[in-house]
């Protein structure tokens, strides 16, 4: 049996007003990965956060922390990004 890519979603709106974009994104990601026969659900993680920088985005920053310890393979986002750890 193949091994099913473990995936997480990841919302952010930049202001607390957006608080329903918030709750779509969060729904949608669910749904996609949930009804991808390949991917092992990870969770939701979502910040109200401005800023390109994880140190602003602490579920964000959280995320990345699961990926380096090999909890999660990839990111569903607006640009949907595998992650690939990089060699030591």
């Amino acid at each position: 049996m193949k091994n099913k890519i473990r995936k997480c979603g990841y919302a952010r709106v930049l202001t607390l007003t957006e608080e329903h974009s918030l709750i779509g994104q969060t729904e949608y990601y669910k749904s996609v990965i949930e009804n991808d026969p390949n991917a092992e659900f990870a969770g939701i993680c979502a910040d109200k956060k401005n800023g390109k920088d994880a140190r602003h985005c602490p579920q964000l920053a959280e995320m990345i922390r699961a990926c380096r310890r090999g909890e999660i393979d990839y990111i569903n986002h607006e640009k949907h990004i595998p992650f690939r750890p990089k060699a030591s």
